[in-house]
């Protein structure tokens, strides 16, 4: 049986990335908790990967400015999906959210936004589980 720890608030340690502050994911005692990235354009994507396994895939479109949040397997994490994002508006606020997705596996949900033309857009992906929940690392497409 795995052993998984929850990061405490005192335990986080934030850091600075394109002038975003990113609290690191809980990290899992046997470090099989993984993520690749990309960007395509100014499109960008995540997924999130357990030992081998396509858990999800958290997509950016620039064209539209959407999210689009699909679960790819229930073998290891059965919860729902979600994607964190953050945002810096033209007159410097922070723009921050969450979209939950669905536990069923192969239905994508698309989330509509309207950022400002060429801004940085940070997002990651995770899945609801009953210890902590697995991340993907912050990706970044632009608007």
């Amino acid at each position: 049986m795995r052993i998984r720890r929850m990061l405490t608030i005192g335990a986080a340690t934030a850091a600075l990335v394109g002038g975003l502050a990113v609290v690191p994911a809980a990290a899992d005692s046997d470090a099989s908790v993984s993520s690749t990235v990309g960007v395509l354009g100014h499109d960008a994507y995540a997924d999130l990967m357990e030992g081998g396994e396509f858990v999800a895939r958290g997509y950016f479109k620039a064209s539209g400015d959407k999210f689009i949040l699909t679960k790819k397997s229930n073998q290891t994490y059965s919860g729902r999906t979600y994607l964190e994002y953050k945002y810096i508006k033209i007159n410097g606020q922070l723009q921050e959210g969450t979209h939950h997705g669905v536990s069923a596996v192969g239905v994508p949900v698309t989330f509509d936004h309207n950022f400002g033309e060429g801004r940085a857009v940070k997002f990651r992906i995770c899945v609801e589980d009953s210890f902590w929940d697995p991340c993907s690392e912050w990706e970044t497409g632009y608007a």
